[in-house]
């Protein structure tokens, strides 16, 4: 006999494909949570017995409505959100943001406070269930100008709970940002940052619009995507690519991939001044900014190599030094 919850993967499915209607899916899986047959199937000779869901569809009409439905497969998880909103006194403001299983989102707004929006997934069978589930964890810590937010010890509760948030902050302030996730994105937009750390396993980081000193950003089985000011920059993908645009004036920039590729699009403008150096294990490396000229270059199996800048070199502000394995390298305009 089939497990409950396979029994309501497939009710799920019948809906889905048109089987059952939604009244109906309804009553089904009402049945289901508490134990109770539904109303006897009709005579069915094609019907051999024995299973649930089975003796169910032969009392069950064809044909759904053609109203388009999304509906999540894993019923045996709860919703619950809710929303923070405070202030911030000082100028610099800590940030410490994680998840597991859960997407973190954090934006600038003009608002004078900040504004949390969270969602807490909940492994639960009913709202009462998850509830108590979450009822004495700490998801939020707010302790002077830090915040700290996520599922630290999501581990402790056997990955029951997991958590995503929308972090809205005020321009006025400075920030100091760390944020981590497992199974999940990462995007940062229109910020100022002193210092930025990002990390994702299994998810893609954006940063957009971000003016920032030093930005460290690190992914696995993802991609990196950076866009801003930012005086330092290390990034580093594997099974991912990068790609950077518009850098600093003034900045020094460490990208590296390992299985994928690196793209760089610079702006051409007066006075522009870049170094870059790319290597390869098994890849193509393309120049194709006009204000740059190729200085050095080797062509070897298993070794491509190419040192490029502008007109003075000697006095260039941009500084980039680009690698990848397995993966092409190309720099161009904007």
């Amino acid at each position: 006999m089939m497990k409950v919850s396979e029994e309501k993967k497939m009710i799920l499915e019948m809906l889905q494909s048109g089987k059952i209607s939604t009244e109906e899916a309804q009553e089904l899986l009402a049945a289901l949570d508490k134990g109770v047959d539904p109303a006897p199937a009709e005579p069915n000779s094609d019907h051999q017995g024995g299973n649930f869901v089975e003796d169910i569809i032969g009392s069950i009409r064809s044909g759904l409505s053609n109203l388009p439905l999304v509906f999540d497969i894993d019923s045996n998880r709860i919703k619950l959100e809710q929303t923070l909103t405070g202030q911030f006194e000082a100028e610099q403001v800590d940030l410490d943001l994680q998840t597991r299983n859960g997407s973190i989102r954090v934006e600038a707004w003009d608002e004078p406070g900040y504004q949390l929006d969270l969602t807490l997934s909940v492994r639960a069978t009913t709202r009462e269930q998850a509830e108590a589930i979450v009822a004495d964890r700490e998801f939020v810590v707010r302790s002077g100008n830090s915040l700290m937010v996520g599922d630290r010890k999501s581990r402790q509760l056997d990955n029951k709970v997991s958590v995503s948030m929308r972090l809205r902050l005020p321009r006025q302030h400075n920030y100091l940002c760390q944020a981590k996730t497992t199974n999940g994105s990462v995007e940062i937009r229109e910020l100022d940052l002193s210092g930025c750390q990002v990390q994702s396993a299994n998810g893609s980081l954006r940063l957009y619009g971000i003016n920032a000193d030093d930005v460290e950003a690190k992914t696995v089985n993802g991609s990196l995507k950076v866009e801003g000011s930012m005086g330092n920059l290390l990034g580093k993908a594997t099974n991912g690519s990068i790609t950077i645009d518009n850098i600093a004036e003034t900045s020094r920039n460490e990208l590296k991939t390992v299985n994928g590729r690196v793209e760089v699009r610079i702006p051409s403008r007066e006075n522009l001044g870049i170094i870059a150096t790319a290597k390869t294990t098994a890849g193509s490396i393309r120049m194709e900014h006009p204000a740059m000229k190729v200085k050095e270059k080797i062509s070897k199996p298993g070794n491509n190599f190419l040192r490029a800048a502008t007109d003075d070199e000697a006095s260039a502000d941009i500084e980039l030094k680009l690698g990848s394995v397995n993966g092409s390298i190309r720099i161009s305009d904007l």
